[in-house]
């Protein structure tokens, strides 16, 4: 039987009699109590990767199978028509990898396509045909389910099949997010036959949503594999859907398209190791090195919502956002991404540190702080918000583990919908920078940058966390902030995802934060930052701020490995655990 752990995110400390490793390994035998959890976005997808641990399939087994059922419950956030990054530890190795699905510009891409009388214009390229990228998801998930799964594939998506074709109950969440964006809906015949009532009304909570289409198209994956998105005839379809809202992909496009398994990034942050993705995204980069910074200074001896670290939070991550933008992009392109060797120097940490020191010097030092500077307040209704992304993390008996973040970019992508498929095709051109100079200017076939950062963490080479959030340019900042709340405040971790978050543009010098966090704590922190800082006011438990979700292991030497899961409140998140 499986329970689901956390429905809005109602908590986690999982506990129960533990259960030994299902297999011989080369390493210390690692016994999980409870064998298996899955946290997701959603509770038919969490119980979708526990169903499949339970039926004997390992962590791939269940992280496949958790994204095409986040594919079908989450239409709005990612699918076969998008792309991610995985990140794996192996529990006989010992090691990480990285699998980058991210999809790619079409080849056919020339800079007249976004480019309106000789200036960059990104608006071309925000919905409709000229949106969309070549989806990777299938192709990527498809393949490291043939490398490492135990299941057959019809039986792993399975699951996804079934609440596609029987259809489930529209939570608060998906009718609001349908609601926001009937107008992109109502642009494609197809998208609205399947997402608006009659092709008009947005579902309400509680109605069913039914996808026949998609049913048929996670079928065919199942018995074809990936040849039923990525051979000629498919690959045809979607390239014509595309072309006829204005677009360039072409079949070829879809067919030549391949992942890249790529090294995974190290960190480390209070003695523990740290594990995430590099180029083409920049958010794990970011998440490293503003840890890093705050490696130097003493925060435990702080509290979350001192204005001090508050203030220090946002100069490190300002500074780690600033300057990956100026490098990170598609390592594949010449003259991109080649800087960032240095971005997680100590030369780039000493030189980081010694300006805060400069700035904060005074409030680090413990002197009075006055308070400054007026509060905007900033709706944050589902209307105004664009969404992006989904992230889930699973953890089997053996201790393998998978966090995962795919995506189509903004809620429902680009609005186009392949018909008699099912697939919302992303937009994630608009992903791309589009001012003269930059690293991460469109190109034929290059990857768009992106703030994409699962994280595994491990502590004397042995698992502690897997953990992500969605939520663009937002993502590192909330996992930084998860990280120090876990690791230095001694936070649960559903208490340090359930806690008011921050979030800071360093261009722009922006700082937005839930309003949770009191008014006159933010007046602190804008005496301490200085003028040309400007502060906005979020909805008390925002989903502006992300939707994170991860597990976390607790252990203690004559008992089995405890298990927690974290599950996000912000979007529909979910624990399920193996036996309940």
């Amino acid at each position: 039987m499986i329970r689901w752990i956390g429905f809005f995110a109602v908590t986690c400390a999982l506990s129960m009699m533990g259960c030994a490793s299902r297999s011989m390994r080369t390493q210390e035998q690692l016994a999980l109590n409870p064998p298996g959890v899955v946290a997701a976005a959603h509770p038919l997808a969490a119980e979708t990767g526990v169903e499949i641990l339970e039926a004997g399939g390992n962590a791939i087994d269940a992280a496949v199978a958790t994204a095409f059922a986040l594919n079908v419950v989450e239409p709005f956030a990612s699918g076969i028509g998008g792309g991610g990054f995985l990140l794996y530890y192996d529990a006989v190795t010992g090691k990480v990898s990285v699998r980058d699905f991210r999809e790619k510009a079409p080849a056919d891409l020339s800079p007249h396509h976004y480019r309106v009388k000789g200036v960059s214009e990104s608006s071309t390229m925000h919905s409709g045909g000229m949106a969309v990228a070549v989806p990777g998801m299938a192709r990527g998930l498809l393949a490291m389910h043939a490398e490492h799964g135990r299941l057959s594939r019809e039986r792993v998506l399975g699951p996804a099949i079934k609440h596609a074709e029987s259809g489930f109950e529209v939570s608060p969440t998906l009718a609001g997010i349908l609601a926001s964006k009937a107008d992109l809906l109502k642009k494609d015949k197809t998208a609205s036959s399947i997402f608006l009532v009659d092709g008009g009304a947005p579902y309400k909570p509680g109605d069913i949503l039914v996808q026949r289409d998609l049913s048929a198209t996670l079928r065919a994956i199942a018995i074809q594999g990936e040849s039923a998105v990525y051979g000629p005839d498919m690959a045809h379809h979607i390239a014509d859907a595309v072309r006829v809202r204005g677009g360039i992909l072409k079949a070829s496009d879809i067919t030549g398209y391949s992942f890249v398994d790529r090294e995974p990034v190290p960190g480390s942050y209070r003695g523990y190791d740290l594990v995430t993705i590099g180029p083409p995204s920049s958010g794990g980069l970011t998440l490293l090195m503003t840890l890093s910074v705050l490696d130097r200074f003493d925060v435990q001896k702080m509290s979350p919502e001192d204005p001090v670290y508050l203030a220090l939070f946002a100069e490190a991550f300002a500074a780690a956002q600033t300057a990956c933008d100026r490098v990170v992009a598609d390592p594949s392109f010449a003259g991109t991404g080649t800087q960032t060797s240095k971005l997680l120097s100590d030369a780039w940490i000493d030189r980081t540190v010694a300006d805060i020191r400069s700035r904060l010097g005074n409030a680090l030092a413990g002197a009075p702080v006055a308070g400054r500077a007026e509060i905007a307040k900033v709706s944050s209704d589902l209307s105004r918000f664009p969404g992006n992304t989904t992230h889930f993390s699973v953890i089997d008996a053996d201790g393998n583990m998978v966090a995962l973040t795919q995506t189509i970019n903004y809620w429902f992508g680009s609005g186009v919908v392949v018909p008699g498929t099912g697939i919302v095709l992303n937009n994630e051109m608009y992903d791309f920078s589009f001012e003269e100079g930059s690293v991460n200017l469109p190109e034929p076939g290059k990857r768009p940058r992106s703030s994409i950062s699962p994280l595994i963490i491990l502590q004397d080479g042995k698992p502690v966390a897997a953990i992500g959030t969605p939520g663009g340019r937002r993502i590192p900042s909330a996992l930084a902030q998860i990280v120090v709340r876990c690791i230095d405040f001694d936070q649960d971790l559903q208490s340090a995802i359930d806690a008011p978050r921050v979030h800071i543009n360093g261009s722009d010098h922006v700082f937005s934060h839930e309003s949770r966090i009191p008014t006159e704590t933010i007046r602190k922190v804008a005496g301490i930052l200085g003028e040309e800082w400007s502060f906005r006011e979020r909805n008390a438990m925002d989903a502006y701020f992300g939707g994170a979700q991860g597990i976390w292991l607790g252990r203690d030497s004559d008992k089995p490995v405890s298990v927690y899961g974290g599950a996000d409140p912000r979007r529909d998140g979910a624990v399920a655990r193996v036996g309940h």
